[in-house]
This record gives structure tokens, C-alpha cells and sequence, in this order.
């Protein structure tokens, strides 16, 4: 069998059920880290000049996305890692040493977590900063005392850590219409490819950053820890496309009206798939029978 890789995420699942001594406490813990977790992308937004407006009709597009319902609907690694990686983001751009030094401290509990995780989010870090010319003398210093740390909890237990997550390129586990249990909707593809040109276009000095994005998202064709991420920027860019399409001056305004009624039923029924797959993938009333 596969040998056990301690996690600190096992640990905070064991903690709450010694502390509450009842599985029902751990019914909240996705529930509340996917709400932390939406603030925290709200947050982020806002650091980067994000309208509030825009930043709102985000976190709405964010929460009907397939991505967002799997991940906090059950007790998932991926989405502890991603509640890591957005807090680690924002409380390393804060100007504050405190918050600071919180960031360092749970980016040593993501590197424990996580490497896939861990590398992604210095690469985030990393050309957030450049793109806000910002001093990388934090960065440097998590990424020092992280890597020591890994170094040292490898040795001691005389296990390295995995890179989790890769997998080959196949339409069945990138695309939720397909049965992907982590995957994207197509039509909020169409509508992130529609919102990315616009962008493009509109921010020539932040293109760094957008081809950044370009990156995440080719890597999360074969990553699912990646495609976690690159779901949370979707709907931002998602959010842009609708306010673009809302705003732009049709000739015929039925068109318009049609052309957002159509993104509506499409964000409905990605959430709705999305739902059916999450409740498929329960064991069933034979599966329960068979465990008694």
C-alpha cells in the first residue's frame, strides 16, 4: 500500500474532532473555509485595484463555478491548501510586520502541506511583486525558512515530500461537463476567454501579470492543485466579460438581453452539474449497508 505522509491537515481535522468530540463539527470546516476563503480573493482583488463593484460580481461568479463547490463541500486537501495559498498572499503584501510574520508562519504550515501548493504560490507572489515593484525581501526570507523547514521534517522522518496533483492531459478530468470532480465549465471558459482579451486590451501594464495567468492556466490542464487556483482567477475575469457584455452598446437591445440570460442559465446549470456530480460521488445506500 501507499505509505502515510503525515499532513497538517490531518491534525487540524484531529484537533477539531478532540476538541467538539463530534464528527458533526467537521461538517463546518469547509463551509468555513470556503467562506474565508472568498474573502480572502476579495481581499486580494482589492489590493491589486479591483473596483468594488467588480470585485462583488466576482465573488458571485466564484461561487456557482464547479471548482469552488467541490472543493468546499466535503473535507478536501485542495481546498485547505488554497485557503493557505490566498492567506499567505495577502498577509505577505501587507505593509504591517505583524501580519508579516503570520504569512511567514503559515507559509511554513502550506510548505508541510503542500509543495505543489507551496511553489505555486511564491510564483504568484513572485509576479505579483514584480508587477507592483515591491521589495522581495519577505518573499525571500518565507521561501528560506520554508524550504529549511521541509528539509528538516524530511530528514527526521526520513520521508521526502510528493509533488501531488500532476496527472496526463484528458478532457475527462479537466472539464466538469465530462465528470471531472475538479474541473472547469466550458461555457465559463468561453466567457474567461472573452473577459482575458478584454483585460488584455484595456491594462498594457499589468500584461506580466496576465501572461502569468496564461501560465497557471496551461498548467492546470495537468495539475488539479493548479486548476484550483486558476478557478478562483476565472471568475474574475468571468466577472469583467459580464460587466463588458452588460455595458457594451448593442444594436438591438433584445440581443443584449438574450446574450445575459444565456450567461445566467449557463452559470445555473454549470451549478447544478456540478451539484449532481458532488451527490453522485456520495457512497451509496448499498456501499452504507455493506460498511455495517
Amino acid at each position: 500500500g501507499t505509505e502515510y505522509v503525515p499532513n497538517p491537515y490531518h491534525y487540524v481535522i484531529t484537533a477539531l474532532l478532540l476538541i467538539f468530540n463530534s464528527e458533526r463539527a467537521l461538517l463546518f470546516l469547509p463551509l468555513i473555509l470556503g467562506i474565508a476563503s472568498a474573502l480572502l480573493f476579495f481581499q486580494l482583488l482589492s489590493l491589486i485595484g479591483v473596483k468594488l463593484g467588480a470585485a462583488s460580481s466576482s465573488l458571485l461568479v466564484l461561487s456557482v463555478t464547479p471548482a469552488y463547490l467541490a472543493l468546499f463541500t466535503g473535507l478536501y486537501l485542495a481546498g485547505f491548501i488554497l485557503f493557505l495559498s490566498l492567506l499567505v498572499i495577502v498577509l505577505l503584501n501587507s505593509k504591517r510586520a505583524f501580519p508579516q510574520m503570520i504569512g511567514i508562519i503559515c507559509s511554513l504550515i502550506l510548505a508541510l502541506t503542500s509543495i505543489m501548493g507551496f511553489a505555486l504560490t511564491v510564483l504568484i507572489l513572485l509576479v505579483f511583486y514584480l508587477v507592483i515593484k515591491k521589495n522581495l525581501r519577505v518573499l525571500i526570507l518565507s521561501v528560506i525558512a520554508s524550504i529549511i523547514l521541509v528539509v528538516f521534517v524530511s530528514l527526521s522522518f526520513s520521508q521526502f515530500p510528493r509533488v501531488l496533483g500532476f496527472h496526463a492531459f484528458s478532457f475527462k478530468d479537466t472539464l466538469s461537463l465530462l465528470g471531472a470532480q475538479l474541473g472547469f465549465d466550458v461555457f465559463l471558459l468561453l466567457i474567461f476567454l472573452i473577459g482575458f482579451i478584454v483585460v488584455w486590451i484595456r491594462t498594457e501594464k499589468k500584461r506580466f501579470l496576465h501572461l502569468g495567468v496564461l501560465a497557471l492556466f496551461a498548467l492546470s490542464f495537468f495539475n488539479t492543485i493548479a486548476r484550483a487556483f486558476a478557478s478562483f482567477i476565472l471568475a474574475y475575469y468571468c466577472a469583467v466579460a459580464i460587466n463588458y457584455l452588460y455595458k457594451r452598446k448593442w444594436e438591438l437591445g433584445i440581443i443584449r438581453t438574450g446574450t445575459l440570460l444565456l450567461i445566467l442559465c449557463s452559470l445555473a446549470f454549470s451549478a447544478a452539474n456540478q451539484m449532481n456530480l458532488i451527490v453522485s460521488a456520495q457512497p451509496d445506500s448499498s456501499l452504507a449497508e455493506a460498511l455495517i
